[in-house]
C-alpha cells in the first residue's frame, strides 16, 4: 500500500509540473476510485494555472466510468465552451 502511494505522488508530481501552461483544464473524479485519491483533483485545480473546473461525485469510481449520464454533459459542455472561445 506505501509503494503504491508513492507512486502515486510520483505520478501528481509529473502532472503538476505540466501544469504552468495557461490551458484550460477539467478534471472529474469520483471518491469511489480504488486507484487514485480524489484528494488529487484537488492538488491539480491547485497548481493549475489557467481556468480550470473540478467536478466530484460521491459515487463516482475511476474516472467516474459508472455515471457516465453526470460525466459526459460536463466534458461536452467545457469542450464546446474553451473551443468556442479559442482557449483549447
Amino acid at each position: 500500500m506505501q509503494h503504491r502511494r508513492l507512486l502515486q505522488a510520483y505520478a501528481t508530481w509529473q502532472v503538476l509540473r505540466r501544469l504552468r501552461r495557461r490551458a484550460p483544464l477539467l478534471i472529474i473524479a469520483g471518491k469511489q476510485d480504488p486507484l487514485v485519491g480524489w484528494e488529487n483533483a484537488q492538488l491539480l485545480r491547485d497548481a493549475a494555472s489557467g481556468p480550470t473546473e473540478l467536478h466530484v461525485f460521491e459515487e463516482g469510481n475511476h474516472s467516474c466510468q459508472n455515471i457516465p449520464h453526470k460525466a459526459m454533459p460536463l466534458q461536452f459542455i467545457f469542450l464546446s465552451k474553451h473551443l468556442h472561445e479559442g482557449t483549447v
